[in-house]
């Protein structure tokens, strides 16, 4: 299993059209400060938990400050056998209006 890195674009079509879960991987400061509108933020999410109990086929974005550290974070659930998982490349930095 893997993951693809995805543009800002790919991932507001994503919300616009289907069901995705948005992680911020941010710290809770910088999530309290702006943060894609539906976006979960990390922090506040039991890992395990949440892999045990999310389905494994719907989408999941994952997003960090400039797109790098979400890439491990992106792996780590692909490994998990989540089979839609997507980096957003650039991070939060990228988002317009951010």
């Amino acid at each position: 299993m893997s993951f693809q890195i995805v543009n800002t674009v790919q991932v507001q079509d994503m919300i616009n059209g289907e069901d995705v879960t948005i992680i911020d991987m941010r710290d809770p400061d910088s999530f309290a400060q702006g943060h894609i509108n539906s976006a979960q933020a990390m922090a506040s999410i039991d890992l395990d938990h949440f892999a045990k109990s999310h389905p494994k086929d719907q989408a999941l974005v994952l997003y960090c400050y400039h797109g790098i550290s979400s890439q491990s974070a992106a792996n780590w659930f692909a490994q998990k056998g989540f089979t839609r998982v997507f980096s957003m490349e650039g991070g939060f930095e990228a988002w317009p209006q951010n």
